[in-house]
């Protein structure tokens, strides 16, 4: 096995990790942006809003982290996969605009990475290889 096939899964599972450890800050509790977090997320429907932008922090940071250190990264990658698909369907299925598809498709991508990581593992270089 080559050193590439070796980084390739660690460089992927980072990459893919990267758009939810980002996130995670911005729908903390106590931060400034939380606020405007919970208001979008009342804004489209969703109960709870504040428990559910809170809980969203905390998936994004623990199955963020858990990809990146390859620690039961399938089952961290098939929750982060229904957990954008939730989000795709309730935030991003307006198609009026290009920016909003662009989101869309995006989504699509990101839920075809995670789906691969839930099926294959983390593979090298993870605390444990599922």
């Amino acid at each position: 096995m080559s050193l590439f096939e070796r980084l390739a899964p660690l460089l992927a599972r980072i990459l893919i990790a990267v758009p939810f450890l980002f996130a995670a800050p911005f729908k903390m509790p106590g931060m400034a942006s939380f606020a405007a977090n919970v208001d979008f997320a009342a804004k489209t429907g969703v109960p709870f809003p504040s428990v559910a932008v809170a809980l969203a922090a905390l998936l994004d940071l623990v199955a963020g982290l858990m990809l990146v250190v390859g620690w039961h990264a399938r089952p961290a990658a098939a929750a982060l996969a229904l957990y954008v698909a939730l989000l795709t369907v309730i935030f991003h299925l307006d198609f009026t605009s290009h920016m909003k598809i662009g989101f869309f498709i995006n989504h699509l991508v990101l839920i075809g990475a995670l789906i691969y990581v839930s099926v294959y593992g983390a593979k090298s270089y993870a605390v444990r290889k599922d």
